[in-house]
């Protein structure tokens, strides 16, 4: 495959064949944030979705000249392989691997054998595709280890970040304000520990409403999981202000923006060690500190957050046994950092994607 010269004589194309994207939480937010990193670095960005057959593909594809395909999962980036190899033509592909395939599956299905066959097809996909992209550090070496050296000059390192010109200001508290506003963002599945947040919140808001403090919760969740929430929540909820939403991936930010402190519960998990969740995202642009356990791969890479005061850590062993100086040492943090400015000048220095611009354009030039 040619370097590229000429910048406007090239697009790249989202291919999608076998379902909507539109409709998936972490595709919108994803997405719109390639959209806006292929445009500065001069390239147009579009979504195909017609190659849904191969009478379709094959039209397409021929009449698509220098076009860089981006696809987002394994499935998809196998049946362009197969459409390379029926046209006899080659493609340039870059596939963006958010996490960790195989052992996503074993976590939800615990099945060694489906693990076995997705660490298979991950593999083809990964040596098959022109370039990668990946969420951290870890994620990039846990490829390399399984895949081969040989992958390393292929792998960009590209977390779910933000952009300066996003990031909003967090208004001052007032000193005397003895109120404490909670958030909950994602969903119910049990690698998300929704039981482990309702237990810690339950101790917080007894411990601090005894300190004379009033506590709001908000929790943002698909509407098929309400149900779920208002009974799990139901003995919290008689003594907050409780609200329950469904939110467009998109408005997060703006739904959560009154809020101070939200949680982001992860076990140890080889998923969570190479991670870079969207919520932490989502959290830090609309000013919420947030409260996360586990080893959250990403947050490795940026220290300055917790050094700052605007991530706090906690040790997931501990919240999963309900360990009352785990929950007494977050209460004393939140009390300690309440009426602390938001440092988002932190923020739109270092945790941006702007930083990442020049060095992306390299990248996709060689």
């Amino acid at each position: 495959m040619k370097k590229i010269n000429n910048f406007k004589n090239y697009n790249v194309v989202l291919f999608s064949k076998s379902y909507r994207l539109s409709d998936l939480y972490y595709m919108k937010r994803c997405l719109a944030n390639f959209y806006k990193l292929y445009s500065m670095v001069g390239i147009d960005f579009k979504y195909k979705s017609q190659l849904s057959n191969f009478g379709d593909a094959k039209k397409a594809i021929n009449n698509m000249h220098d076009t860089m395909f981006f696809v987002v999962d394994v499935f998809n980036c196998l049946t362009l392989l197969a459409y390379s190899i029926l046209l006899l033509r080659k493609l340039s592909v870059t596939y963006w691997i958010q996490g960790t395939i195989p052992d996503e599956s074993y976590m939800r299905h615990h099945s060694n054998l489906k693990r076995i066959i997705l660490l298979m097809l991950d593999g083809i996909a990964v040596r098959f595709s022109r370039k990668l992209i990946v969420v951290s550090e870890k994620h990039k070496n846990l490829l390399i280890k399984r895949y081969g050296k040989n992958i390393a000059d292929k792998i960009f390192v590209l977390p779910n970040l933000l952009w300066k010109d996003e990031i909003r200001n967090k208004p001052l508290r007032l000193n005397n304000i003895k109120h404490i506003s909670f958030c909950y963002v994602g969903g119910i599945s049990k690698w998300q520990n929704i039981d482990i947040i309702h237990a810690f919140l339950s101790y917080l808001c007894d411990s601090l409403q005894k300190d004379g403090y009033t506590i709001s919760i908000k929790i943002l969740t698909p509407k098929k999981n309400h149900k779920f929430i208002y009974d799990l929540f139901s003995d919290i909820a008689n003594k907050t202000q409780f609200v329950l939403v469904e939110a467009e991936p998109l408005n997060v930010p703006d739904e959560i923006q009154d809020c101070d402190f939200g949680f982001l519960i992860r076990d140890n998990s080889i998923v969570n060690q190479v991670s870079s969740p969207l919520k932490l995202s989502d959290y830090l642009r609309a000013g919420v500190r947030p409260i996360v356990s586990g080893r959250i791969g990403v947050l490795s890479q940026f220290p300055v957050l917790e050094k700052n005061n605007i991530v706090y850590h906690l040790d997931f062993d501990k919240l999963n046994k309900g360990d009352i100086k785990e929950y007494e040492r977050a209460k004393n943090w939140v009390l300690d950092i309440l009426h602390v400015p938001f440092p988002v000048e932190v923020i739109r220095s270092k945790f941006v994607f702007d930083n990442y611009v020049q060095e992306f354009k390299g990248f996709i030039e060689r």
